[in-house]
């Protein structure tokens, strides 16, 4: 996989982050009387919240970017984690 392919894939986590921050911040104006220390988060979403149109709309690139930011997290993992790095000589190799 190339280097630009896997700066692109991580691009969507950040994407996946604001979506899901812009869902949580904004969804609590379309609800009434929702309040944020008595409720939880996934009352915005319910199928009966009046928010869940709002949240749907706002939350969708959630979805979508965190499906294609977890390979490039699987790949960047892979690769520092289990790969050692070895001098020349086989008997010597360092793990990351």
């Amino acid at each position: 996989m190339r280097r630009t392919m896997i700066h692109w894939l991580g691009l969507t986590g950040i994407l996946a982050l604001f979506s899901y921050m812009a869902a949580v911040f904004f969804s609590p104006l379309a609800y009434p009387g929702y309040n944020w220390m008595a409720q939880e988060v996934s009352d915005l979403s319910a199928e009966a919240a009046p928010s869940r149109p709002l949240w749907n709309r706002l939350a969708s690139p959630y979805i979508l970017a965190a499906l294609y930011a977890r390979p490039a997290l699987l790949f960047l993992y892979r690769r520092s984690v289990f790969h050692p790095i070895c001098s020349r000589q086989a008997s010597t190799c360092l793990w990351r």
